[in-house]
C-alpha cells in the first residue's frame, strides 16, 4: 500500500498552501506538519544539548594540559578543586548579587546551582575523567594541541578515563585507552616490567 503521509509543506499536493478553509483536510496536514516540524527541531536541540554536556567536561580538562607530563593525584586533585569546580563561581556571584529580596530564584540560577551540587556529588563518589596521571595519556592529548586538531567525541572516545574521588588516593580505572599511541606505550611498560621480573629472579 502506498505512503501518502505528507511529512513537509511541500509534499502538500496542489496550490493555495496558505489559503486553506479551517477544518478542511489540506489544514489538519498542516497542523500535523507543523507539531512534526516542532518535535523534530526540540529533538535536535536536546541531541546537541546532551552531546554539548558529554563533552564539556573532558575539554575542560584537555585543556589544561600544558606538556607531555602526566599529573601526580595531589595535582590532578588541585585542578579539580581550585580549577574545574570552582569555574561557575564568577557566575553564581553576579547571579547572587542581582536577585531582589524576597524575589523567587532566576532560572539560570537554580539551573547554575544544581549544576555545581551534582558535580560536587558526584566529586564525593568519583568523577570520570581523562586519565592526566598517565603518561601516554597526556602526550597524546599534547599531540592534538600541538597541532591544533579539532577535538570530537571521537578522540575523547580513545582516551584512557578513570574515576578520581575527593575522600580517595585511589585512581580507579573506567576505561582503557582505545589509540595506537597508548596501546604501544602500555605494551612497552608491560615488556619493561617483565625484564625486571626476570632479573630479579637471576
Amino acid at each position: 500500500m502506498p505512503n501518502n503521509k505528507r511529512h513537509t509543506i511541500k509534499q502538500l499536493q496542489g496550490k493555495g498552501k496558505d489559503k486553506v478553509h479551517p477544518g478542511s483536510r489540506k489544514a489538519g496536514q498542516l497542523d500535523r506538519i507543523s507539531l512534526r516540524a516542532d518535535k523534530l527541531s526540540h529533538e535536535n536541540r536536546m541531541r546537541k544539548t546532551a552531546s554539548h554536556t558529554r563533552m564539556e567536561r573532558p575539554l575542560f580538562f584537555i585543556s589544561q594540559v600544558t606538556s607531555t607530563t602526566p599529573l601526580n593525584l595531589e595535582q590532578f586533585k588541585n585542578l579539580i578543586d581550585a580549577s574545574y569546580l570552582s569555574r561557575h563561581a564568577d557566575d553564581l556571584a553576579a547571579l547572587l548579587a542581582a536577585r531582589r529580596p524576597g524575589r523567587a530564584k532566576d532560572a539560570k540560577l537554580v539551573a547554575l546551582e544544581d549544576i555545581i551540587k551534582r558535580e560536587n556529588a558526584e566529586y564525593e563518589s568519583g568523577l570520570l575523567l581523562p586519565d592526566l596521571t598517565d603518561g601516554p595519556t597526556c602526550r597524546l592529548i599534547w599531540t592534538w594541541l600541538d597541532n591544533d586538531i579539532r577535538i570530537t567525541q571521537a578522540h575523547v572516545d580513545l582516551l584512557r578515563m578513570v574515576r578520581i574521588a575527593k575522600g580517595s588516593d585511589a585512581i580507579v580505572l573506567a576505561r582503557a585507552g582505545k589509540d595506537t599511541l597508548l596501546s604501544v606505550d602500555t605494551e612497552a611498560a608491560a615488556a619493561k616490567e617483565a625484564v625486571k621480573a626476570d632479573q630479579m629472579e637471576v
